[in-house]
């Protein structure tokens, strides 16, 4: 798509973008968890992937 970016001779990225969304969710007080369900990354830790079986329905803006 080659999207113009902000910086001279470069383009725009998907990372950019998600990047850009996790900073918005944390200045606007969302949670670490709630942040990256929206992004859909999963948790890391097989543990504590068992052991999170949240929605965070509660969480999520109406």
């Amino acid at each position: 798509m080659k999207a113009k970016s902000d910086t001279p001779g470069r383009v725009a990225t998907l990372h950019g973008f998600r990047s850009s969304f996790r900073d918005w969710a944390s200045e606007n007080g969302y949670t670490r968890d709630l942040a990256e369900r929206a992004l859909a990354h999963t948790i890391a830790n097989k543990v504590e992937s068992a052991y999170h079986r949240t929605d965070l329905i509660k969480q999520r803006p109406r």
